[in-house]
């Protein structure tokens, strides 16, 4: 008998780990489609979900603008993540200030000071790193409760607003040169500074840049969950890039530093014609 459960154990433990996709709606969409079962953005995120055993959650809260709403917002997604048993993978995608919620659950998730009937925003402010310098990889793997995190065109901001980034594995900040929402007037910023396990990934469609709304197409949801293969995440691979999308081929990822090369490139190639032209002059025979 002893046997027998002990091989159970054994094969309970050798289980293929499924992730749980929670998806967080932005302000004012607690009753948008896109975010709810039958949505195409949900539909499409729930069918490419399911082809690598994972399934989708919606996580609804009020929508309400202010940090009184995303706080108790955050507290409800930390009960959520906190149900799950701690094998289960974790995978976060928040649009907008669901990104944000997201990121004050991070924080109670990180700081145990921060009590459940406590003064939350205080405590966030007091706790959480205020520069990107110093959130470091203290924390070994093992003990990190978020595999991924996808924030589309999310605010970003100073503190309470940060992401805890010794209990996410990795973070990837999607945005858009065409979403003039982001920023909020210039309140905001649109991508986070250096950090080995967060990338800024800017979108951009066929033939254009996408808005604030776009941002949810079911484009998007067919390759959100595939975007830490097509960036690299090893710790010497990660970095930031445009993504780009299309209906007709598959995504094509291009590094800033790829991106910069064309554009210097393009900038001087008439000098770099000038060059080969004098160099083809001096390999000619006499």
């Amino acid at each position: 008998m002893k046997k027998i459960i002990t091989l159970l154990f054994l094969s309970i433990l050798t289980l293929p780990l499924h992730a749980v996709v929670i998806l967080v709606h932005g302000t004012f969409a607690l009753h948008a489609d896109w975010c709810s079962p039958g949505g195409e953005f949900y539909e499409e995120l729930e069918k490419q979900a399911h082809k690598i055993h994972q399934k989708v959650v919606p996580f609804l809260w009020s929508g309400a603008l202010g940090d009184t709403a995303r706080i108790k917002a955050g507290r409800a997604l930390t009960k959520l993540i906190l149900s799950y048993p701690d094998f289960e993978e974790i995978i976060l995608i928040g649009h907008s200030h669901g990104g944000n919620v997201i990121n004050i659950a991070s924080q109670l998730l990180a700081y145990e000071k921060v009590t459940k009937d406590g003064p939350v925003i205080e405590a966030i402010k007091s706790l959480a790193p205020r520069s990107f310098d110093t959130i470091a990889s203290a924390i070994t793997q093992d003990e990190r409760r978020i595999k991924y995190v996808f924030f589309l065109g999310t605010p970003v901001a100073p503190a309470p607003y940060v992401p805890a980034m010794s209990i996410i594995e990795n973070v990837f900040n999607m945005y858009s040169i065409g979403d003039t929402i982001q920023n909020v007037f210039g309140f905001y910023a649109t991508t986070y500074p250096p950090h080995e396990r967060i990338t800024n990934v800017e979108i951009r469609f066929d033939t254009y840049q996408p808005g604030h709304t776009q941002l949810h197409e079911p484009i998007i949801a067919r390759w959100i969950l595939l975007i830490p293969k097509l960036v690299k995440t090893k710790k010497s691979d990660v970095r930031d890039g445009t993504l780009c999308l299309s209906e007709k081929h598959e995504p094509t990822y291009i590094p800033i530093a790829s991106r910069v090369l064309d554009v210097f490139l393009s900038m001087h190639q008439d000098q770099l014609d000038a060059l080969k032209d004098q160099e083809d002059e001096k390999d000619e025979p006499y």
